[in-house]
């Protein structure tokens, strides 16, 4: 049970609530996207709300084009700015088959793809994420990671969930559910050294890739090696930084070819 939250959200900042299941993240993001009233206090919401639920139900009956559509129409917008933005922002998502399927027929990372399709249709002045990067693929996560920069510049408040804390980032707040309420996250309740795991990532060059020296050089990455036969790129990071230097790798033209677990004696010293 939520108790005594008090949470301001300025124009262009990112909050991060963080906790497990059953902390009450999700019934305080619910509230914050205007779908479940509190019991007490009050909240002032902005005119225009992107929100994100934790997961759309596999047996909606429509199609992602008419699902789309429907919520498009619900914003406000007209069928030519559906279309319009729509199509943008399949293409940069990569969902698959595409959106004239069935909804029920697509996997969680496509239907995934679809409802945080619907939350960036229009402008908005708070976008509300309940565990936004669950089942992404690392293209649509570089891409969402895109989405969310793209919102905050122009102006919009995002709020996120997570199981555990963001990497640091310049005016990131993180935020814990802890008994009801909300406490900072500090740097020492990030995940301790005794829980990090070692992440193999094989990368394959796109006709766009930067040097491979750039790639090395990405904030998180601790090893690195040239399969010179097959001319991929071997880095080796952890399971605190992966995302972000996936992330960066495809920013940088690499496209992904393997992420896997590793040993610390497999890594060459």
């Amino acid at each position: 049970m939520l108790n005594g939250i008090n949470l301001e959200l300025r124009p262009g900042s990112k909050t991060v609530i963080v906790g497990g299941n059953g902390s009450g993240k999700s019934t305080l993001l619910r509230i914050g996207a205007g779908v479940n009233r509190p019991t007490g206090g009050t909240v002032t919401l902005p005119k225009t709300i992107g929100y994100v639920p934790e997961r759309l139900a596999a047996r909606t009956k429509f199609t992602g084009t008419e699902y789309l559509s429907h919520m498009g129409r619900i914003k406000g917008l007209s069928a030519v700015e559906i279309d319009a933005r729509s199509h943008e922002l399949l293409l940069r998502l990569g969902l698959f088959p595409g959106p004239d399927e069935p909804i029920e027929s697509l996997s969680k990372g496509n239907r995934q793809k679809l409802i945080l399709t619907q939350a960036f249709l229009g402008p908005v002045g708070l976008l509300v994420l309940d565990e936004p990067f669950s089942g992404l693929d690392p293209v649509a996560h570089a891409s969402l990671g895109e989405l969310i920069d793209e919102a905050q510049s122009d102006g919009a408040a995002v709020l996120v969930s997570s199981h555990r804390p963001f990497l640091d980032e310049p005016g990131l707040r993180q935020l814990r559910v802890q008994e009801g309420q909300l406490v900072e996250v500090l740097h020492e309740d990030a995940p301790t050294a005794a829980g990090v795991r070692l992440i193999e990532v094989v990368l394959e060059p796109t006709e766009t890739a930067a040097d491979r020296l750039q790639v090395a050089a990405i904030a998180g990455v601790s090893n690195t090696s040239l399969d010179e036969s097959e001319g991929q790129l071997v880095l080796i990071t952890d399971s605190l930084q992966s995302d972000g230097v996936l992330t960066r790798a495809i920013v940088l033209g690499w496209s992904v070819r393997s992420v896997r677990e590793v040993p610390p004696e497999a890594i060459p010293q």
